[in-house]
C-alpha cells in the first residue's frame, strides 16, 4: 500500500479498528438496497455529482454503496480521502483541495480524475471505532456550511444504525437457525400456542404424529389437535401454565384421521416473537395405554358381551323339563325376563325357532340328551316382534345320579350372517365385473403361477386358464421370447409384482400370445395381504396398441407444433430485438434529458442569476420582465425535465423493484415533514387515519403520497383553510371483485380529500395524463407530471388510482393497492 498524503494514514488502534469492521461481515457483499437508497438520498440532497459509503480496511477502501463511480468497487487505501477521514470522529472537509498541501501529491486530486470537493463524515461504531465514511465528492470547488455538516454527520449515524441492524438481523437468524435445528431434531412433537390456545408453530414430529403436513398443521387452531373432550382439560392446561410456569398433564389429541391419540404433555411459557407463548412438549403415550387397557378390557370381555345380548346362558331340567335364561335368552326368545328365570318349558322356546329349523334342531337336541353327548346347532330365531336372528347353540348334556341336565350358550351371530350375505354379493359382483372387463385379470401366487384368468385373459393371449397355470407365469406371457431366448429376469414386470418384492404400480412393456405375436400392454399390480403379509397379487393386463397408435399421431401433431411455435419463437425474438433496440434509444433519450439538457439549463440559470444580481438595479422595467421570465422558463423547464426523467425511471426500470414492508404512517410522517414550510405558510391541515402496512417500493410510495398532498396544497382555496384527510380502509370483497382484482389477495383503499378547488367530473381521467393541466402555468405552477407518476407507481404495485372531483368543491383521489406483492 503506498501512502501519498504526505502524512501517516494508519492510527495506532488500527488492528483493533479492522477488527471492528470485520465483525460486521460487510466487506466485498453484494449491493443492498438500502445502503444504495441512502448513497442516492445523499448525492440529490448535496446535489453532488459523486456519493459513497466507504468501508476503509487494512489495505484498501471498499464501496458499499457508490453513486456516480460506476463500477468502481474500491481502491487503495493510500489513495482514497476516505482513509484521511477515518483519523478523526470530526468531519472531513476539503472545500478547494489544490489548496491542501497533503493532497498535491494525490493522483486524484493531481491526476485526470481532477477531484476539487471532499466532504467526509466518519461511519463509528457504538465502541467508537471509525470502520469507514459517508462521503461527497465534486470536481467543482464549493462550500459546505455547518447545516451541511450537521446533516452529513447524521447521514453516517444512520449509515452505522443500518449496519447494526443488518449484523444484528444476521446473527439472530443464526441462532433461529440452531434454535430451529433443535426444534426440528427432538423425537418428541413440540406445539407453540399463544394465550388463547391458538396453534402457531409445531415441530416436524408433531406433524408426524398428528399426521398433517406442516403447512396443514399450522393452519390450525391448538384446539382443532384436542379431543372435544379434554377441550376443558386445555382450557386447564393454558391457565395453569400461565401462572405457575410449569405443568404437565395426560391427555386425548385428535389426528387428521380422526384416530384419538393418548399423550402426555409438559408445558411451560417462554417469549416467542416478542410476545409470551406457551410451549407444550407432547409424548405419544398411546402404547402404554393400550396395554393398561387390555387387561381391563379382558377383564371385561365377558360381562360386555353378556350386557351387549350377544351371548345368552341357559339351562335345562330335563326331569322336570323346565329351561331357565338370562335376560338376554329371554329377549331372543320373546318371553318374559321372570318367566325364564323361574323356567318355562322346552316348547316355549322351540316355538320361536324358524319353523325352516325348527325340525333339525329338536333332531340334535334329541341326539345330544340321548349319547350325553355334546351339542351345536345354527339356526334362525323369530322373536315377539317379529324381527329373525341367526344364533348358534352350544350345551353339553350332563347326568348327575337321577337327575339329567342340559346348559350352554346361545351366541348372536346376525351380524356376522349379514356380513357374509354381503360377502358373498361383493364376491358375485367382483366376478360379474372380472368376466366382464376388456383387461386381463391375473391373480397371481408367492411363487409366481397364476392362480385365477378372467375370460378376457383367454381371448388376449389365447391360452385357457389350465393352459397358463402350468408354469410360472412371467414364462408363459413375457419371460419366454417366440425365438427361445429369454429377457433377464429383473427387467419382467411380472416378477417385480411377486408379493415378496412388490415394487410395481404401473409399467408399459410388450407381452406375448400363445402363438408368438407380440402387443404393448399397460400393467398395475396391487398386492393382497393376509394378517399384514403380502400373499398374492392381482395383476391387471390393458392392450395399449390403439393408445401408442394414438400417441404417434399426436407426436406427430405435436412436432407440427413445435415447427409452427419455432418459426413463431423467431417473430418473437425479433420483435424483442426492435423492443431492445427502441429501451436503449430511451436510456440514451433518458442520458441526455439527466446529463446533456440539464447543463445548459444549469449555465442559463447561472448566469441569469449573475446578471439579475449585478444588473438588475440598471434595467428598464421591460428589460427586468424580460429577465424574470427567461429566469422562470429556465427554472419550469429544469422541473420537467426532472419530472419527466422519473416518469421514465418508473416507465422502463432498470432493475426489478424490491418490495419491502412499508408503514404507510412513516411515510406520511416523512412527507409532512419535508412539506412542513409550505404547509404551515398555507395554514393546512393534514388528517390522516392509522395507515397500513405494505409490501412496496418504499420511494415511490413516498413519491405517491408527496404528489397528492403537494397537488392538494398547490389547488386550495384562496378563501378557505386548506384541509387534506386521509382514509385507510380493507378493500371489500364486492369491490375488489367489481374491480376485477384477484380474490386471492387482500387490498386497501387509501382515499385522499381536500377542499379546494377541485375540477369538473369530466376531466377525472385527463388529469392522470403526462403534461395535462387543466389550469395556466402562471396561476398554479407545476410541470403537468405528479398525478401521471402517480398512476405509474399504482401500475407498479399492480394497484389502482382515480380522481373524482367538483369545481369549487374539492378534489377525492383514491388509490387501490395489493397488502403483498405476488408473482
Amino acid at each position: 500500500m503506498i501512502n501519498t498524503f504526505g502524512k501517516p494514514i494508519i492510527p495506532d488502534n488500527d488492528d483493533e479498528r479492522v477488527e471492528a469492521l470485520k465483525r460486521y461481515s460487510i466487506l466485498d457483499t453484494p449491493p443492498e438496497e438500502t445502503f444504495n437508497t441512502i448513497a442516492h438520498i445523499i448525492a440529490q440532497v448535496f446535489r453532488a455529482p459523486i456519493a459513497l459509503i466507504s468501508l476503509v480496511d487494512k489495505e484498501r477502501v471498499f464501496f458499499k454503496a457508490n453513486v456516480g463511480m460506476p463500477g468502481v468497487k474500491a481502491v487503495d487505501r493510500g489513495v482514497s480521502l476516505c482513509s484521511l477521514a477515518v483519523l478523526s470522529p470530526e468531519l472531513t472537509v476539503y472545500e478547494n483541495a489544490l489548496e491542501e498541501p497533503c493532497l498535491l501529491a494525490n493522483p486524484l486530486v493531481a491526476g485526470d480524475f481532477g477531484l476539487r470537493f471532499y466532504a467526509g463524515a466518519p461511519i463509528i461504531t457504538q465502541d467508537g471505532f471509525m470502520i469507514g465514511t459517508v462521503c461527497i465528492v465534486d470536481r467543482e470547488v464549493r462550500s459546505f456550511s455547518e447545516p451541511d455538516r450537521q446533516l452529513l454527520t447524521r447521514f453516517a449515524t444512520m449509515v452505522m444504525n443500518e449496519i447494526e441492524l443488518r449484523h444484528a438481523a444476521r446473527q439472530q437468524k443464526e441462532q433461529q437457525v440452531q434454535y430451529e435445528s433443535i426444534f426440528s431434531a427432538t423425537s418428541d412433537a413440540i406445539l407453540i400456542y399463544d394465550y388463547e390456545g391458538r396453534l402457531v408453530e409445531a415441530n416436524p414430529a408433531a406433524c408426524t404424529m398428528h399426521g398433517y403436513t406442516y403447512g396443514e398443521i399450522t393452519a390450525l387452531s391448538g384446539w382443532d389437535l384436542i379431543h372435544p373432550d379434554d377441550h376443558p382439560k386445555f382450557r386447564h392446561f393454558i391457565d395453569t401454565v400461565r401462572d405457575t410456569q410449569l405443568y404437565t398433564v395426560e391427555s386425548t389429541h385428535v389426528s387428521k384421521a380422526g384416530k384419538p391419540i393418548a399423550v402426555e404433555v409438559k408445558g411451560t411459557t417462554f417469549t416467542y416473537r416478542e410476545r409470551p407463548h406457551l410451549l407444550a412438549v407432547v409424548r405419544d403415550v398411546t402404547q402404554r395405554k393400550e396395554v393398561e387397557a387390555a387387561l381391563h378390557r379382558a377383564q371385561t370381555q365377558l360381562q360386555a358381551a353378556l350386557s351387549a345380548g350377544l351371548v345368552s346362558t341357559w339351562f335345562w331340567d330335563i326331569n322336570q323339563d323346565k329351561v331357565y335364561g338370562d335376560q338376554n335368552l329371554a329377549r331372543l326368545f320373546g318371553v318374559e325376563v321372570e318367566q325364564a328365570a323361574h323356567g318355562l318349558p322346552l316348547d316355549n322356546f322351540v316355538n320361536a325357532i324358524h319353523p325352516d329349523d325348527r325340525a333339525r334342531v329338536m333332531q340334535l337336541i334329541e341326539q345330544a340328551v340321548a349319547n350325553q353327548a355334546e351339542y351345536e346347532a345354527e339356526y334362525r330365531v323369530i322373536n315377539a316382534a317379529g324381527k329373525m336372528q341367526w344364533v348358534i347353540a352350544r350345551g353339553r348334556v350332563d347326568y348327575e345320579e337321577q337327575t339329567a341336565s342340559f346348559s350352554g350358550v346361545i351366541v348372536d351371530i346376525t351380524e356376522l350372517k349379514l356380513t357374509q350375505e354381503a360377502l358373498s354379493y361383493q364376491n358375485q359382483l367382483t366376478r360379474t365385473i372380472a368376466d366382464n372387463a376388456t383387461s386381463t385379470l391375473f391373480m397371481m401366487d408367492a411363487k409366481g403361477y397364476c392362480t385365477f384368468m378372467n375370460p378376457a385373459g383367454e381371448k388376449m393371449f389365447g391360452y385357457t386358464f389350465e393352459e397358463i397355470r402350468q408354469r410360472p407365469l412371467h414364462y408363459m406371457i413375457h419371460h419366454h421370447r417366440p425365438d427361445g431366448s429369454y429377457y433377464p429376469m429383473e427387467d419382467c414386470p411380472i416378477d417385480r409384482a411377486l408379493p415378496e418384492n412388490f415394487d410395481i404400480r404401473a409399467h408399459h412393456d410388450v407381452f406375448f400370445r400363445k402363438d408368438g405375436t407380440s402387443f404393448p400392454v399397460s400393467c398395475a399390480a396391487s398386492p393382497i395381504f393376509e394378517n399384514g403379509v403380502p400373499v398374492s397379487t392381482v395383476i391387471e393386463v390393458r392392450d395399449i396398441t390403439r393408445e401408442r397408435q394414438a400417441q404417434e399421431a399426436l407426436r406427430k401433431s405435436a412436432e407440427e407444433l413445435e415447427r409452427n411455435v419455432q418459426a413463431r419463437t423467431r417473430e418473437l425474438q425479433d420483435a424483442n430485438e426492435r423492443l431492445a433496440k427502441s429501451n436503449y434509444e430511451l436510456e440514451q433519450f433518458a442520458y441526455v434529458a439527466s446529463h446533456d439538457l440539464q447543463e445548459p439549463l444549469r449555465k442559463i440559470q447561472l448566469f441569469g442569476d449573475m446578471l439579475h444580481s449585478q444588473v438588475s438595479a440598471t434595467l428598464q422595467p421591460v428589460q427586468q420582465d424580460w429577465l424574470d421570465k427567461i429566469l422562470a422558463a429556465a427554472q419550469r423547464m429544469s422541473s420537467q425535465i426532472k419530472d419527466l426523467l422519473e416518469y421514465s425511471r418508473l416507465t422502463q426500470p432498470r432493475h426489478k423493484p424490491q418490495f419491502t414492508p412499508v408503514d404507510l404512517n412513516k411515510v406520511l410522517k416523512n412527507v409532512c415533514t419535508d412539506m412542513e414550510v409550505e404547509v404551515s405558510r398555507k395554514s393546512a391541515e393534514v388528517v390522516a387515519d392509522n395507515l397500513p402496512v405494505l409490501e412496496a417500493v418504499e420511494l415511490q410510495m413516498n413519491q405517491i403520497m408527496h404528489n397528492l398532498i403537494s397537488n392538494s396544497l398547490k389547488f386550495s382555496a384562496p378563501d378557505r383553510k386548506p384541509v387534506i384527510t386521509i382514509t385507510a380502509s380493507p378493500l371489500a370483497q364486492a369491490e375488489q371483485a367489481g374491480y376485477q382484482l384477484p380474490a386471492e389477495n387482500e387490498y386497501v383503499k387509501l382515499v385522499f380529500r381536500d377542499n379546494g378547488i377541485g375540477f369538473k367530473p369530466e376531466f377525472s381521467e385527463q388529469v392522470f395524463e403526462i403534461f395535462q393541466r387543466l389550469n395556466t402555468k402562471n396561476k398554479y405552477p407545476g410541470t403537468g407530471i405528479g398525478l401521471a407518476l402517480c398512476r405509474k407507481v399504482a401500475d407498479n404495485h399492480k394497484g389502482l388510482i382515480f380522481a373524482d372531483g367538483q369545481e369549487n368543491q374539492g378534489a377525492v383521489f383514491t388509490i387501490i393497492l395489493p397488502k403483498r406483492q405476488t408473482q
